[in-house]
């Protein structure tokens, strides 16, 4: 196959310059979609796993134990804590600030959970670097997929990881980060987080420019990024509209899933004539009647691959 060239949307998002010389991602449109969970690659978690027992969610206090969460295997509600105090002291410091009252120590508290970010960025290069994290087998079945370049620019491969492992592949060819990536922690969506929750933000700093400072502007928001991370779910939204084959790797398919799960409910798929879902043997009727909810109607070919 020749060497393709790609447009680099912010480290986000790339896509092929012949795939859409026109730049505007709200035309792109797919023939396969593929979607990657924590599933798709080995020791995901580990980066987690190991920032919590290393780091306090708020330094000096002892009522939230991180480590006694990742004993009891609880990690995942310790990552949708922190997203709820995100909420939390995000909220109480525009009211705060609306009322003239103080909120430096929202101020405080928001910079410490957002560290987080950078702490579990840095674990995560680390670990792939060590070749601890990386795509499980059933990546040559993806690879398969893509073989001619008809297939490679018509395909679309988003993943809900963060990791970069998907960016440093070319094979993949089209590439989107659907939650955020380490190359820009600030990015990194939690668990149970949704993309509308900026709108918020957004619509005081278009009201009053004044309303935050340059400093509080880049704690609550993402700057330059925002634009990019609203596309690229636009982008979802569209493709999983009109695409023909939709493969879901490792995805579990979770409520905590909150974008992924609204447009799987939510858009309806026109074209769609395949669903593969590659996972383990266990979690098959769970993820098959979780597809049977989510697109009710759905007549066509259902397949299921057990991951190794």
């Amino acid at each position: 196959m020749d060497k393709i060239e790609f447009n680099n949307y912010k480290n986000i998002f790339r896509i092929a310059v012949e795939k859409l010389p026109s730049m505007k991602l709200e035309e792109l449109r797919v023939r396969k979609l593929v979607i990657a969970g924590n599933g798709s690659v080995y020791n995901g978690w580990d980066p987690i796993k190991n920032i919590f027992n290393r780091k306090e969610l708020v330094t000096g206090s002892g009522r939230i134990n991180l480590k006694q969460y990742v004993a009891e295997n609880k990690t995942l509600e310790a990552l949708i804590l922190i997203t709820h105090l995100k909420r939390v002291f995000r909220s109480k410091l525009i009211n705060d600030k609306i009322k003239g009252k103080d909120y430096s120590s929202s101020i405080e508290i928001i910079k410490n959970l957002n560290e987080y970010n950078t702490f579990f960025a840095e674990e995560f290069s680390k670990l792939i670097n060590l070749n601890i994290i990386k795509f499980t087998p059933e990546i040559d079945f993806i690879y398969s997929l893509i073989q001619s370049k008809i297939d490679y620019l018509d395909t679309l491969f988003l993943t809900l990881n963060w990791d970069n492992l998907a960016w440093n592949d070319q094979t993949l060819g089209n590439v989107g980060y659907l939650h955020g990536s380490i190359l820009h922690p600030e990015t990194m969506f939690m668990p149970s987080q949704y993309l509308s929750e900026n709108f918020e933000f957004n619509a005081f700093s278009s009201i009053d420019e004044t309303f935050f400072s340059p400093q509080e502007k880049e704690l609550l928001l993402k700057g330059d990024k925002d634009i990019y991370l609203e596309s690229i779910t636009q982008v979802f939204n569209n493709c999983f509209g009109s695409c023909e084959e939709l493969y879901l790797w490792g995805v579990g398919l979770n409520i905590y899933d909150t974008d992924l799960m609204s447009t799987l409910s939510v858009v309806h798929p026109e074209k769609l004539r395949k669903i593969i879902i590659i996972n383990k043997a266990t979690e098959k009727e769970n993820l098959l009647s979780r597809i049977r909810v989510m697109i009710p109607n759905f007549k066509a070919t259902i397949g299921y691959i057990n991951t190794v």
